[in-house]
């Protein structure tokens, strides 16, 4: 018997693939990866750009937080002027325009919400 008469040899990578989202053991087309597997990267790709550029809609997060009963939120910009100019100079969205607006309370703890990357991050359950 050839090897091509034996059973398919077992999938040791699917316990694995089921407990993360890391794309490992998917196995060989010829010297390529499944064509499923690319078009599945493909799409999720395309996802994630799409994420980046979707604005953050601070109204809604802001009535969201107010829901909540954790207080009016603040908000506070940074130096870069727009999704653009934060994708090219990160440096200027870690770098308050204004704070003149951040009361002083002598608060241990703050919490902030940030879009940086994935606005989605903020609004998606």
């Amino acid at each position: 018997m050839g090897m091509s008469d034996s059973a398919p040899a077992e999938d040791v990578w699917a316990p694995l693939r089921d407990t993360t989202q890391a794309r490992i053991g998917l196995g060989r087309a010829g010297n390529s990866v499944p064509t499923r597997h690319v078009l599945e990267f493909q799409a999720a790709h395309a996802a994630a750009r799409d994420a980046v550029h979707d604005p953050l809609n601070v109204d809604s997060l802001t009535k969201q937080i107010r829901e909540i009963d954790l207080g009016a939120p603040l908000q506070v910009q940074s130096m870069a002027t727009s999704r653009s100019e934060y994708l090219r100079r990160p440096d200027l969205g870690r770098s308050p325009k204004d704070l003149s607006a951040v009361p002083k309370t002598g608060a241990d703890i703050g919490i902030v919400l940030a879009d940086g990357l994935s606005p989605a991050a903020l609004t998606n359950p």
